[in-house]
């Protein structure tokens, strides 16, 4: 038969309340009284000070990227982790060569009827579809060593109308 306490200790000890440092507060008279307490009137103390503050300067690029800020280390420093490619512009590249072959292996007459297929909008079909004709060195960069660009794959397909020499440039900039 289970002890009644016990089932009340592995109830409060499945609920555990974590606090940070600076929020653990303690009633003054807690260590000579332990039953005094804010309702007794017990003055209320900080248990431990509040860190010291240290500043750190790194020379960071913000550029925002689908309308979020993203964070570029110095330009003459790598990153010690790369993180990689954005999956997104990776899937958008490849579904652009893959609606350019099948318009190129006739299985598909227009973009239209591709965009109808696809269960896509013409228009986003179409800029999406540009991705295809980027300069064969900044697909490089961004399919085979993932380095990371800074800007939206919107910008990117505005890009892909530009002549392949001011297409790296821009993409890298």
């Amino acid at each position: 038969m289970a002890d009644p306490e016990w089932g009340q200790v592995k109830q409060h000890a499945a609920q555990p309340v974590l606090r940070p440092v600076t929020e653990i507060l303690a009633p003054v008279s807690s260590v000579a009284d332990p039953g005094a307490g804010p309702e007794n009137g017990a003055h209320i103390r900080r248990l431990m000070p509040a860190p010291d503050t240290i500043r750190v300067h790194v020379p960071l690029t913000m550029r925002k990227r689908g309308g979020r800020p993203r964070i570029l280390p110095p330009k003459d420093i790598e990153a010690a982790s790369p993180s990689g490619q954005d999956p997104r512009l990776l899937r958008a590249i490849g579904r652009a060569w893959r609606w350019r072959q099948m318009l190129e292996r006739g299985e598909v007459a227009t973009l239209t009827d591709l965009a109808a297929d696809e269960g896509l909008s013409d228009r986003y079909l179409s800029r999406l579809t540009r991705l295809a004709w980027l300069a064969p060195e900044v697909l490089e960069r961004l399919v085979v060593h993932r380095e990371p660009c800074a800007i939206t794959i919107y910008e990117l397909c505005l890009i892909a109308s530009l002549p392949w020499e001011e297409q790296v440039e821009k993409v890298f900039e």
